[in-house]
């Protein structure tokens, strides 16, 4: 049960995509062939939006057109697991990306709609799915995957890389300390 989940915790160690695989992983997303799936849309967005805020691909998937204020270049996500919702800033590139995949999506949407609006016409994209199209990406990376249980890397890993990168450009650039 629950002693089973701490040891893996405790044994896991995140994936930390370097910069130049980030930069990989976006080329290949956007060379998605075209297809009635709009996967050639969909993933180089979901992948941009998710490495460029850190947060969970349930947190993205749930997103609707109203959390995405692309004139405040702020994504909404509303936390249930917190019960607070969190404010994102998003980059003047992840903004043209988001810009670019509504020209393409949602041409016409209501607030409530997803974000990330599935062509099957039920709305939500598949998590799994995601994850096994994320694989093979990152096999043509040459990034060994070991399995979900082996170690990843996996989509969370985004996440994980997202704090490391966004900390190593804070130093980079010294943002004073409690910014």
């Amino acid at each position: 049960g629950s002693d089973a989940l701490r040891k893996a915790a405790v044994n896991f160690t995140p994936y930390i995509f370097s910069h130049e695989e980030m930069v990989r992983l976006f080329q290949l997303s956007d060379q998605i062939h075209p297809n009635y799936r709009q996967s050639h849309i969909f993933y180089p967005v979901l992948f941009r939006v998710l490495y460029g805020t850190g947060m969970r691909i349930s947190e993205a998937l749930c997103l609707t057109m109203e959390d995405v204020d692309l004139k405040g270049k702020i994504i909404r996500v509303a936390d249930p697991k917190n019960h607070k919702d969190r404010k994102l800033p998003i980059s003047d590139s992840l903004t043209e990306y988001c810009s670019w995949y509504c020209s393409k999506i949602h041409s016409v949407y209501r607030g409530e709609d997803l974000f990330f609006l599935s062509s099957r016409g039920d709305g939500h994209y598949s998590r799994n799915n995601i994850q096994v199209y994320f694989n093979t990406l990152i096999l043509k990376m040459g990034v060994p995957y070991h399995g979900y249980k082996g170690g990843g890397p996996h989509l969370h890993c985004l996440r994980h890389t997202f704090c490391v990168h966004s900390l190593e450009k804070m130093l980079r650039e010294k943002v004073p300390h409690g910014v």
